[in-house]
C-alpha cells in the first residue's frame, strides 16, 4: 500500500478548501500568524479516499479522536443519538471540515459522521496541529514580550508577569477613521498600542468653558489607554480614533484579566493618568504664575554649545541686558513633523512647573526655522554640570 499523498501547498484550489481550517485556529493563534500556521499545516496534511456507507468518526468514540477531516469532494452525513434513535442532524460537503473538537480537545466524538457515497478528505493529525501551535504560540510570546519591555507603564512587572500578560493579550487592528473606544460606553478592554497611533477627543468643556468635541491628546506606540473603565467601571471618558497612514494595531486585555495582572499598577496608572488630564484640561490656574522676565530674542548671544541629541542642539546664551544665562534647545521644526505633539506637550507641561529643581519655561518665540528653547544656568557651575542642573525653561516657538 502506497504513503498517503501529501497535500500540493502550490495547488490554489486545494489550498482555497483547506484554508476552511482558519476558522477552528483563530481561537488559538493571532491574526499576524495565521498565514504561517496555514501553510505549515497545509504541508503535513494527506488525502484519504473514503468508500461509501464508511464511518469515518462514531458517536461517543474516546479512543479514535486524533484526526479532523476536511472535505475534498463527496458528501458526508452527520447523525447523533437523540432519545434512542439516531438522527440526521447535517450534511457535510467540499470545504467543509469536522472532527476538530475532538482533536483540539482530545474529547469523545460528539456525532457520527457516514459517507454518503464515495469521497475524499484531507486529514489532519494532532501531533502535527500542536506541533504548529506550540511553535507559533512560543515566538509569538517572545515578539509580545518584546515589546512590552519597551512600554513604560510595565517596567515594573517581572518577567514571569510579563509572560502571563502576553499570554492574556489578543491582537486587534484599525484602518485610520476607525473608533476604538467611544466616549460614554462601557468599557471591557484595555489597550497598549502596538503600531500607529490615535487621537484622543472628549466632550467635556474645557477651560474656556465652550463644550463641543475637542482634541485633548495623541497617543503613539507604547501608549495605552482604556484603564480607567476598567479600574472603576465607569463609563469611557473619551473617544479614542485611529489614524495615520498605518494601521492601529493594540494588544488588548479583558477586563478580568487586566485586573488581575495590572492591578497592582493601578495606584501608579491613576497617577499618571491625573497628570495626563491635567495637561489635557489646560487648568494650570493652579499653578504659580512664571516669573515675569523681559526676554527678547535679539538680546540672547551665544556662548558656546553645552551638547545635542536627535532633535536639538542646546547652547549656553547669556542675555546682554542682565547678564543672565540661560540654556538655549535649537530644534529645526522640518525634523519635528513626525514629533510635533510631543514638543507642544513638553511646552504645556514646562509653563505649569515652579519648582527649584526642575526646568522652568519662561517665554516663547520662533523664527521660520527653528524652535528654540533655553534654561537657566548657573554661572558657577562647568558646562558639563550646567546640562544637568538647568533650571528654567525657554521655548522659542
Amino acid at each position: 500500500m502506497s504513503s498517503p499523498a501529501r497535500v500540493d501547498v502550490g495547488n490554489l484550489e486545494e489550498a482555497i478548501f483547506v484554508k476552511r481550517l482558519s476558522i477552528s485556529l483563530h481561537s488559538k493563534i493571532r491574526l499576524d500568524q495565521m498565514t504561517i500556521a496555514i501553510s505549515e499545516v497545509y504541508s503535513q496534511m494527506y488525502i484519504e479516499l473514503i468508500p461509501r456507507k464508511r464511518v469515518i468518526i462514531k458517536e461517543g468514540d474516546d479512543h479514535d479522536t486524533d484526526k479532523m477531516y476536511v472535505v475534498k469532494y463527496g458528501q458526508f452525513e452527520c447523525t447523533k443519538v437523540m432519545n434512542g434513535a439516531e438522527r440526521k442532524i447535517s450534511v457535510k460537503g467540499t470545504g467543509d471540515y469536522f472532527g476538530d473538537l475532538a482533536m483540539m480537545y482530545t474529547t469523545p466524538r460528539t456525532a457520527t459522521i457516514r459517507a454518503l457515497e464515495e469521497s475524499c478528505v484531507w486529514v489532519l493529525e494532532r501531533q502535527t496541529i500542536r506541533k504548529t501551535l506550540r511553535e507559533i504560540s512560543t515566538a509569538s510570546t517572545a515578539e509580545i514580550v518584546t515589546f512590552l519591555d519597551s512600554v513604560p507603564i510595565l517596567a515594573t512587572l517581572s518577567r514571569g508577569e510579563k509572560l502571563r500578560l502576553a499570554d492574556g493579550v489578543e491582537e486587534v487592528s484599525f484602518k485610520a477613521g476607525d473608533t476604538v473606544i467611544k466616549e460614554g460606553e462601557k468599557g471591557e478592554l484595555f489597550y497598549i498600542i502596538k503600531e500607529g497611533e490615535a487621537v484622543v477627543t472628549t466632550t467635556k468643556a474645557g477651560p474656556s468653558g465652550k463644550s463641543g468635541e475637542r482634541k485633548i491628546n495623541h497617543l503613539y506606540r507604547s501608549d495605552y489607554f482604556g484603564e480607567r473603565a476598567l479600574f472603576t467601571e465607569e463609563p469611557r471618558t473619551a473617544t479614542v480614533v485611529a489614524m495615520g497612514s498605518i494601521p492601529l494595531v493594540c494588544l488588548t486585555l479583558k477586563r478580568d484579566v487586566f485586573v488581575q495582572l495590572l492591578g497592582p499598577l493601578q495606584e501608579l496608572m491613576a497617577r499618571e493618568k491625573i497628570d495626563r488630564d491635567y495637561i489635557e484640561l489646560g487648568d494650570i490656574t493652579a499653578h504659580a504664575p512664571v516669573q515675569v522676565v523681559n526676554l527678547k530674542l535679539a538680546n540672547l548671544k551665544e556662548i558656546h554649545k553645552l551638547g545635542s541629541g536627535a532633535f536639538s542642539t542646546v547652547w549656553l546664551v547669556v542675555d546682554k541686558t542682565n547678564n543672565r544665562q540661560y540654556a538655549l534647545k535649537k530644534m529645526k521644526k522640518v525634523e519635528l513633523m513626525s514629533c510635533s505633539e510631543h514638543v507642544f506637550c513638553e511646552q504645556q507641561i514646562t509653563r505649569m512647573i515652579d519648582h527649584p529643581f526642575m526646568i522652568r519655561q519662561y517665554a516663547s518665540f520662533q523664527d521660520t526655522k527653528y524652535l528654540l528653547v533655553s534654561e537657566w544656568t548657573s554661572q558657577s557651575e562647568d558646562p558639563p554640570n550646567q546640562v544637568a542642573s538647568l533650571l528654567d525653561l525657554l521655548i522659542v516657538d
